[in-house]
């Protein structure tokens, strides 16, 4: 036998004891005690070495060694080794160093064996696996390491240390490796050894002394190392010599050590280079396998104590200088050797295996990941290894492998549990230079994000659609397969979720830069929208439970007894398929819960899934534990199912209990299941979750046989052939075909022994949708709607239909659009048409089509004249002279001869007659011919060119009108907050907007996209001529005539029909459009006909249609001084002025003297009057005015005199309405709204309302305002004679308002410098006679007795026309040769807004509220006309009165155009209203005395600010914050009801509602209020809440509740389901719910008329209702929105909407302001308030006045209060100190209401503070200010409503007993409550 290879100690392949134990015979016992004594006494080292050999073999055999102690030779063995180690010096007589190391290698061998004895390390080292199992059968342990040797070895291990040599580690190496794998482990585990250890690796790779670089030392050293790991780590802390975290300390000391000594000793670089990647490298790759041991997680946090992530990374950052020639481990998957040679480079193999260790530490380790993320951080990581260089494949695949955290190469592809990495490699991916890397990392994105739902479910949380977004939308262009695969992923998970700003950012793509070609990625972009709004593919639910996670479930509170005789269960559910990527893991049975309803006693109802996704439904008794398992149908497919299983009780005694198991809507299997009792309380209800255990019993029983079935002891899985075939699955929501339901066969187990046949309970491992439980079994079609209603109903017990009966049988109900499990949500729904096939119909075709049969000779007709059959007759005889012949023949012939000629006659005759018939009726056949076919073929010819020329100029027209809707698609595509916003975006023109506020305000600017800066005009003023060639612009195309929008009948409810249709004018500013009016039952229409369509407000042309139910006056109008016009006021402040073709009587001429005719002569405008009277036959519900009333009648009935009399009306309203009843309109030029100058004094410095001589005289006429002109016009006038006697004399040439002194004045504003230029002949008017300056234009008036215009409205509300905000060249003065630019304001007036406000309190100062009225009488009163006027120095040119000219009776048509011309320029007096004087104004005072002494008169609170007192009111909801309370101020009284306490509507915070009764006065005590308590409020029973609940996050706010203005309605937002509800106030029910929205309704706002409600949402959009009425009041909500508005980025959290200026306005959290129009959703501008901080400050409060003013509050470090105008231009900031709760806005003044106890009152200019704050206690919730101003209604936090009023209290009125409640402190509760004020102390 061969015994050298037992003792070769130089090769480290595992040696089996078993395999020499047949070759070593068993010695006796004294044999190795003789052996060890010769040792002892051995001469020389060649005797000792052959006694070890011989140990070593006899050792083999294990059974020569005695288990039980320690073998006799180890002593002796030991003592040679000590002396070996003391000779081991060099001396001259001593051994050979050979001679020793031999000996000592194989004494250290025989000691390996001794305490290793099956080889263990060896054969761990070789790669085999040494299992525990293993190990336990065992017969042989190793022997106990003597005390002698441990001090040997720990002396041994110093002695190498203090050399500083790795030499003799070669030796002791193998004895640590045995001493640890063995049970003397923890004895070798000492300092001196780890130092050894570490030494070993400092000095690997820079040996010296001789030493090699010796990989297997190496091996052996880090071996030891993870050993000595993995036995400290299982050990006590009390049996540790050396601490886990020591090791480690100094282990990543030497991993990350510079450059060592050694190498600046003479080492070569190049060595040590090699040597320093190699040890790095294979360190790395021992830190995983420290890391692979039983309990990781503990060990891992080591690692992280250790600062483990931080060595990494600076490991990383110092291998920058590698070694080409190392290469690193090869990764699996794919073979590096076929890629392109750039992969194939080894420079990052440190980083590649630094990477590798992270995944190791981070695996299956949450609270690693946050670690790295908090201490280093992924975009650090990515920092550090782009510095690096282009990465490598390897790298990018490790990478991958730490996304998946194993071998991403596997199939299936591993599940993502770390999607930072991948997050990394996208950002990363355009930087790649490399297209093949590119393409190689593109392409494993895909497949590892697309390889299970999890993963993109996973994928789509971590936000990869926007870092795809940022990938694709880089400079940097990528490889067009990269782009491909990018944009096919961008697809997969953009159709599970996309957030609006990535929506953007996607469509983003698709824009086109000017001048370039279309993006690279515009095909691909619109195939991935497509795919992600495909309807085809089964649909999913859009919110659900997240129930993979192992403790997540839903716990079901205990339901005490059973309300039912059945149960049913209803859910979606979504299941994935088992992992596969953790082979360590043991595989178990298992039971993934998806409900369990358990009482006490363990019996009751249970599902669940199998493994493999096998349904299994339970029964659990007392004694045993039934199931029926549905093997037919597997749903761990990824995709969303319907279960609904249905326990049936039998309803004998006796009957069969059935359980139906129902899946997407298809009975799928029934089964004879016991029904457990229901007597008894289930306490343990879970679904989703592994709740409480089953089991009843802990006692384990032998299973039973199953019958009729064995039961599934594995459960393996359904193969395919087994399952429901997946060509067949129907995962639409439409029902599949029909399958007969199987017959369920059960199983019966003994009850407890359910865990060890099914496996333990766990979560559901899936994900779930809503989830429904019922008391009652379910009818199959109830489960079929159920399931047609889809996963995404927000309540599918609708009281309809199949769901009539489900509510009563609902016992819980459980949706997951409380919570949000994916982030985002689908912003816009895209829908692309399908290609249609070509249809067979055509444009007809006259004539027919001829074919010739194939195979039939066709015939040839030669045409030929037809021979006649009769032939002339000639004589057959000669001729001879016979006498007697002659005869003969006379007597013979002759009478035959007659006979023959008379025939031929009448041959002839009858000849002759056939030819002239056969002509007559040729000229017949001609004539009817022609008149038959010929005419109508050429005039139908003629026709079809006609109509061939208009179809083409239809389609011209069309073409360009569909143009000009795309150009505003892409203006609305490219604005500020939109997907294709211009970076650099051009200047935005403004125009004036016809929007009016309800004093009749025309305030905001439009964008002007025709906008044109007339630099031609400029230069023709100067006489330069035009500098450039002017190419006019294409005329404006043809537009199709609009077919009618008038509901056919029989559709809706109210069947809308045709009342009048009549052909007019619709007159505006701009232009006179030619059209056609319709009035039906239900609408106004009016269709623009005219042949050239401009683009308005409203879209393209002037057609509009309006609700008849809007129409609130109709006034008869003059157009030209003819009385035929109708101008139509809406209840929106819309209004149309509509001009109609009169039909005349004709009369005689009258006379054209400015009084003469009360009727205009030429007849009566029938039309208009037609149109008049059936209008108002239809009797409009809001129409204030009934009946054809004079403008003097109108006037009279409105009682708008009396109000400004009584100073209930200011002077600009009243102004403004007396312009309108007069026929004064902003449609018309010629008769504009005319105002009064008031001031005279524009040069001082400050203006002093309180001086009379500030002012004009309003007693004269502009023109006579400069006293030294009254005698020249006085003179002027009595002077004049006409020759002809037509004209009457006149005090002025000129008006003092026409269309001219309009545009002079509003020449900055287009579209009044548009029609100025025309006015002027294509030329701006001389600079000198422009509009320049206040007081030059004043100072005109005082010089030029010509001059007398007066102003115009916009001088008291418009500041934007002062401004040249347009840039237009106005040119210079002649004087001063300064630009005309800004209007120049008088020195009072610091800029435009100033002006108008100080202009605006002139007007309503006290002097002019006390002359106003002479100005009336001068222009609407009874000085306009007549001796008076005479007198009053006010007679203007004939022309402009009405009566004066009869432009019908002028037959010219050229005359008429030209008078027509020249009453529109002149001007037009108003309609006289007054024929008396005009009642003088009440004094203040005065008109405060005479309110006081009203009983229904409370004072207004603004006017009142020093007397200002807060009243308590009994508390609404003790407790309960109330966050609702305000007055409706549009409630209506009948005439019974007149006088009747109006509604206050309170909401408290819980939701609960209460309506009031509310009065602003108190009828015993004046100056205060009625309040009167609803008692349901207090009532616990007849309680009314809002139906709930309300959404996570969102409070119940006044922000998401509002109120119509009568009162009816309340809208409420914020709800679970993110719906838009709508609650009837007066039965306090729900009326409508609207479930359309995507995101939770974060606000909401109505506007003041109650047409339109503006919702926001956390989706970033809002929405714009339209409220609908029914007999004038709210009803209810139209189905859709009106407009869907985009443009923020993040969650909106406050709205507003003005309807009458067409504004729709919102802020958002990311700090921007947004407003849209309401009628087009167009983006109008972006407000981004001024802040000092670099974060956006969030848009808390928003309020739009009643000016348009936008009044905003921001939330950020600090609180600020902006202002805005409606243009958005900034007028003024304040910071706050207290943080605002609630905000109000009146006319003047700002409420707001704020957390820090207080309500503050500020002026609406300014922002100051107008009054102190009010103390309230406790914070504010609420605030509202009354419709009559007199009251400011706060709710608190306390649940109390304090109401603030103003004013002393009066004496107890005359008839009432004295009640001292003054100050009293007692509540009062359905009497009069304006007697307790409220106190509070002050706020500290």
């Amino acid at each position: 036998m061969n015994f050298e290879k037992i003792i070769a100690v130089q090769s480290l392949d595992p040696r089996r004891p078993e395999d020499s134990v047949s070759e070593i015979p068993l010695l006796p016992r004294d044999v190795l005690h003789v052996l060890s004594q010769q040792l002892a006494h051995c001469a020389g080292l060649s005797q000792a070495l052959l006694h070890v050999k011989f140990f070593i073999i006899i050792c083999r055999n294990l059974e020569n060694v005695q288990a039980d102690r320690t073998p006799v030779f180890i002593h002796e063995v030991l003592s040679l080794l000590v002396a070996c180690t003391l000779k081991n010096t060099p001396e001259p007589c001593a051994p050979s160093r050979s001679q020793l190391e031999t000996v000592t290698v194989y004494a250290l061998h025989l000691y390996e064996c001794l305490f290793d004895p099956y080889q263990t390390w060896r054969r761990q080292l070789s790669g085999e696996i040494v299992s525990m199992k293993e190990k336990s059968k065992y017969k042989f342990a190793p022997a106990a390491l003597p005390l002698e040797f441990s001090t040997f070895f720990q002396g041994k291990c110093q002695t190498t240390n203090s050399r500083s040599s790795s030499s003799g580690w070669r030796f002791l190496s193998p004895v640590l490796l045995s001493l640890l794998s063995g049970q003397n482990a923890l004895q070798a585990i000492t300092p001196a050894s780890v130092e050894v250890l570490m030494l070993v690796l400092r000095r690997w790779c820079s040996p010296r002394n001789g030493d090699t670089q010796d990989p297997r030392l190496l091996q052996l050293t880090l071996k030891s190392l993870v050993g000595m790991i993995h036995i400290l780590h299982a050990s006590s802390p009390g049996q540790r010599k050396v601490e886990i975290r020591t090791i480690l300390d100094s282990y990543f000391k030497v991993l990350n050590a510079d450059q060592p000594m050694a190498s600046l000793e003479g080492s070569p670089a190049a060595r040590w280079e090699e040597g320093m990647i190699a040890l790095r490298v294979n360190m790395l790759d021992a830190i995983p396998e420290m890391l692979n041991c039983g309990d990781r997680p503990v060990l891992q946090a080591m690692f992280l104590s250790n600062n483990c992530f931080e060595h990494i990374i600076r490991l990383i950052q110092n291998s920058k200088v590698r070694s080409p020639a190392l290469s690193g481990r090869r990764q699996p998957g794919r073979d590096l050797a076929e890629l392109p040679p750039v992969f194939d480079s080894s420079s990052d193999a440190i980083t590649v295996h630094a990477i590798s260790v992270l995944t190791s530490i981070m695996s299956n380790s949450p609270s690693a990941k946050e670690v790295f993320k908090e201490r280093i951080g992924y975009s650090h990581l990515y920092e550090v290894l782009r510095c690096q260089s282009q990465p490598t494949a390897r790298l990018l695949e490790e990478l991958l492998n730490m996304a998946v955290e194993g071998d991403h190469s596997a199939f299936p592809v591993r599940r993502i549990r770390n999607e930072q990495p991948l997050l990394m490699l996208v950002a990363w991916l355009p930087e790649l230079t490399s297209r093949d890397l590119q393409v190689f990392l593109s392409d494993w994105l895909k497949r590892v994000c697309d390889a299970s739902l999890p993963s993109r479910v996973t994928c789509v949380k971590a936000g990869m659609v926007s870092c795809l977004l940022d990938a694709l939308g880089t400079e940097q262009q990528l490889d067009r397969k990269c782009s491909e695969n990018l944009i096919y992923l961008l697809q997969v998970l953009g159709s599970l979720s996309i957030r609006p700003g990535e929506l953007r950012q996607l469509i983003r793509l698709l824009w086109t830069e000017p001048g370039k070609g279309p993006h690279p990625y515009t095909t691909l972009v619109i195939r991935a929208l497509s795919g992600m709004a495909r309807k085809d593919r089964a649909e999913r639910a859009l919110q659900y439970f997240d129930l993979a996670p192992s403790m997540a479930g839903i716990m079901v509170p205990a339901i005490q007894k059973w309300p039912g005789s059945g149960f049913a269960f209803h859910a979606w559910v979504c299941l994935n398929e088992e992992p596969e990527d953790v082979p360590d893991l043991p595989t178990r049975l298992k039971r993934k819960q998806l409900y369990s309803f358990f009482t006490a006693s363990g019996t009751g109802f249970e599902a669940f899934f199998t493994a493999d996704g096998m349904l299994v439904v339970a029964v659990c008794t007392k004694k045993e534990y039934m199931t029926v398992a549905l093997r037919e149908f597997t749903f761990n497919d990824s995709a969303w199912h319907c279960i609904d299983i249905v326990h049936v009780p039998g309803r004998r005694p006796f009957g069969q209990n059935l359980v139906n198991i129902y899946t997407d809507g298809e009975l799928r299997q029934v089964a004879q299941l016991r029904f457990p009792s229901l007597n008894e309380s289930f306490t343990s209800c879970c679904i989703g979750s592994a709740g409480h255990r089953t089991t009843t019993t802990s006692t384990v029983y032998p299973s039973p046989s199953h019958s009729p079935e064995p039961a599934f002891p594995s459960h393996p899985s359904l193969s395919r052939s087994q399952s429901f075939p997946a060509s067949l699955a129907t995962h639409s929501w439409t029902a599949g075909a029909a399958q007969p339901p199987g017959e369920g066969l059960v199983s019966t187990t003994v009850a407890g022994s359910q865990d060890t046949e099914w496996g333990t309970p766990t979560s559901l491992e899936g994900h779930l949708g809503s989830v429904s439980i019922f008391c009652e079994a379910l009818q199959q079609t109830q489960v079929k709607a159920l399931f047609s209603s889809g996963p995404n109903v927000t309540s599918p017990l609708k009281p309809e239909g199949d769901f009539l009966e489900l509510s009563s049988k609902l016992l819980l109900y459980y949706t997951p659009q409380v919570r949000r499990d994916l982030p985002g949500h689908r912003s816009a729904v895209l829908s692309l048409p399908a290609p249609s096939r070509p249809g067979c119909r055509g444009i007809g075709t006259a004539g027919a089509c001829w074919r010739c049969s194939d195979g039939l000779p066709s015939q040839k007709t030669h045409p030929g004249r037809r021979r006649s059959r009769v032939q002339a007759l000639s004589p057959a005889f000669p001729w001879q002279v016979q006498p007697m012949m002659a005869q003969f023949e006379i007597d013979t012939f002759a009478k035959s001869h007659d006979h023959m000629s008379n025939f031929w006659n009448s041959c002839y005759d009858a000849l002759m007659s056939s030819s002239l018939r056969r002509e007559r009726e040729k000229e017949e056949s001609r004539r009817k011919f022609q008149e038959l076919i010929l005419e109508p073929v050429m005039k139908r010819s003629k026709y079809e060119h006609i109509r061939h020329v208009n179809v083409l100029k239809q389609i011209n027209n069309h073409h360009h009108v569909v143009l000009k809707q795309w150009k505003a698609l892409r203006r609305l595509l490219t604005a500020q907050r939109s997907a294709w916003a211009d970076r650099n975006p051009p200047e935005i023109r403004w125009k004036l907007s016809s929007a009016e506020t309800y004093s009749r305000m025309r305030l905001k600017l439009v964008p002007n996209y025709n906008f044109d800066r007339h630099a031609e005009a400029s230069a023709l003023r100067d006489n330069l001529g035009a500098d450039h060639s002017h190419n006019p612009a294409e005329p404006l195309p043809l537009a199709v005539a609009k077919e009618a929008k008038v509901i056919s009948p029989g559709l809706g409810f109210q069947r809308e029909k045709l009342v009048i249709s009549e052909d007019c004018e619709l007159i505006t500013i701009v232009a006179v459009i030619q059209g056609r009016l319709e009035v039906t039952t239900q609408h106004v229409y009016f269709y623009d006909c005219s042949s050239e369509k401009e683009e308005t407000e409203e879209g393209i042309g002037y057609d509009f249609k309006r609700p008849l139910s809007q129409l609130r006056e109709v006034h008869l109008r003059r157009y030209n001084l003819r009385r035929s016009a109708l101008e139509f006021f809406f209840i929106d402040q819309a209004n149309y002025f509509l001009n109609f073709k009169k039909k005349v009587c004709p009369e005689p001429l009258c006379s054209p003297r400015p009084g003469a005719a009360a009727q205009p002569p030429g007849g009566v405008p029938a039309v208009r009057n037609k149109v008049y009277s059936c209008i108002l036959g239809l009797r409009p519900p809001n129409q204030i005015y009934f009946g054809s009333r004079s403008p003097q009648e109108l006037l009279k009935a409105s009682g708008l005199t009396q109000k400004w009399v009584y100073r209930e009306i200011s002077n600009f309203e009243y102004l403004m309405q007396l312009n309108t009843i007069a026929g004064r309109t902003y449609n018309d030029l010629s008769q504009y709204p005319v105002f009064p100058w008031i001031v005279q004094d524009y040069v001082s410095e400050t203006l002093d309302l309180s001086d009379p001589d500030v002012f004009r005289d309003l007693s004269k006429p502009i023109g006579v305002a400069n006293e030294r002109h009254a005698k020249d016009v006085k003179e002027k006038y009595e002077s004049f004679e006409d020759p002809t006697g037509m004209i009457d004399k006149f005090h002025y040439g000129t008006h003092y308002s026409n269309a001219a002194g309009v545009m002079h004045y509003m020449i900055r504003t287009e579209p009044f410098t548009t029609l100025h230029i025309q006015l002027q002949s294509g030329r701006f008017d001389c600079s000198d006679r422009q509009f320049h300056s206040v007081p030059a234009a004043w100072q005109a008036r005082m010089e030029n007795p010509v001059d007398v215009k007066e102003l115009i409205p916009e001088f008291f509300y418009f500041t934007d026309f002062l401004e040249n905000q347009n840039g237009f060249d106005l040119g210079c003065l002649q004087m001063s040769n300064d630009q005309v630019n800004d209007v120049v304001l008088p020195k009072w007036a610091g800029s435009p807004e100033d002006f108008v406000h100080k202009h605006r309190k002139a007007l309503e100062s006290e002097h002019v509220s006390a002359h106003l009225h002479e100005w009336i009488d001068l222009i609407f009163g009874y000085k306009q006309r007549g001796p008076a006027a005479v007198e009053a120095l006010n007679v203007f040119y004939y022309c402009t009165y009405e009566g004066a000219v009869d432009l019908d009776a002028i037959a010219d048509e050229t005359q008429r155009k030209a008078l027509e011309g020249i009453i529109s320029n002149f001007g037009q007096t108003p309609c006289q209203l007054l024929k008396e004087p005009h009642p003088v104004r009440l004094s203040a005072e005065n008109a405060a005395r005479r309110l006081s002494r009203l009983d229904t008169y409370s004072p207004n609170v603004f006017e009142n600010l020093d007397q200002l007192k807060s009243f308590f009111v009994e508390g609404i909801s003790d407790g309960v914050p109330l966050v609702q309370a305000v007055v409706p101020k549009n409630q209506a009284h009948s005439f019974i009801t007149q006088g009747s306490p109006d509604v206050l509507v309170t909401v408290s915070a819980n939701g609960l509602l209460g309506t009031h009764g509310w009065l602003p006065y108190d009828k015993n005590i004046s100056n205060y209020f009625s309040f009167t308590k609803d008692p349901t409020v207090s009532n616990a029973k007849a309680q009314r809440f809002l139906s709930g609940p309300f959404a996570p996050g969102v409070e119940v706010s006044a922000k998401t509740l509002t109120v119509s203005p009568d009162g009816k309605l309340l809208f409420s937002g914020g709800h679970w389901d993110n719906s838009l509800r709508v609650t009837s106030l007066s039965k306090g029910k729900q009326r409508l719910l609207f479930p359309l929205l995507a995101d939770v309704v974060t606000c909401l706002a109505l506007d003041l008329c109650g047409i339109y409600l503006i919702s926001g949402s956390r989706d970033t959009t809002c929405m714009v209702w339209q409220v609908l009425q029914q007999g004038g009041f709210s009803s209810s909500l139209a189905p859709k929105p009106v407009q869907v508005l985009y443009g923020h980025d993040a969650e909106v959290t406050c709205v507003a909407i003005s309807t009458e200026l067409d504004m729709a306005v919102s802020g958002s959290k990311d700090g921007t302001i947004i407003v849209h129009t309401i009628r087009r959703g167009q983006f109008m501008k972006s407000i981004k308030p001024p802040c000092e901080s670099s974060l956006p400050a969030t848009v808390s409060n928003l309020a739009v006045g009643l000016e348009g003013q936008i009044i905003v509050q921001t939330t950020v470090d600090k609180f600020a209060l902006h202002l805005y105008s409606v243009n958005g231009k900034h007028l003024s900031s304040v910071p706050l100190e207290e943080q605002v709760t609630a905000l109000c806005v009146t006319e003047e003044f700002v409420v707001l209401g704020t957390m820090q106890c207080s309500l503050q009152i500020l002026g609406l200019q300014s922002l100051q503070a107008a009054v102190l704050p009010m103390p309230m206690k406790v914070p504010v919730h609420s605030v509202s200010v009354t419709k009559e101003k007199s009251h400011i209604l706060v709710g608190l936090e306390d649940g109390k409503l304090i109401v603030v009023g103003a004013g002393q209290p009066s004496e107890v009125r005359t008839g009432q007993f004295h009640r001292r409640l003054w100050r009293s402190t007692r509540r009062i509760s359905q009497v009069s409550s304006g007697e307790t004020e409220y106190n509070p102390p002050e706020s500290k």
